[in-house]
């Protein structure tokens, strides 16, 4: 922890975690996103920056693809597990943007 008391930043990836979801609609997959953030904001008190980014909804599969972001597969666990949502699995992910097919960031 740095002297601040902010947690100390580590490498971050990106994890695409996959959770069966009955009855998707945009309204359960912003509640289950609420739920999520909840859940990221309570580990960053205690010093573990966890960030769900999206999610991508597949209603006819009843399944959904959340990208979160933070340093460790454990942190994803630890998330889903606080929020009480089930997953299938979480697996490393980058990003690659249309615009940016070389991987470089810009301003």
């Amino acid at each position: 922890m740095e002297a601040s008391g902010d947690p100390v930043e580590t490498r971050r990836e990106l994890f695409l975690v996959e959770s069966y979801v009955p009855l998707t609609s945009p309204s359960v997959v912003s509640s289950v996103l609420a739920q999520l953030s909840d859940a990221a904001q309570a580990l960053q008190s205690e010093q573990e920056r966890v960030w769900v980014r999206l999610c991508i909804a597949l209603p006819a599969d009843e399944t959904c693809f959340y990208v979160v972001e933070c340093g460790a597969i454990e942190s994803v666990q630890r998330v889903f597990a606080r929020a009480a949502i089930s997953y299938e699995r979480i697996v490393t992910a980058f990003r690659v943007d249309a615009d940016r097919p070389d991987g470089s960031k810009g301003p």
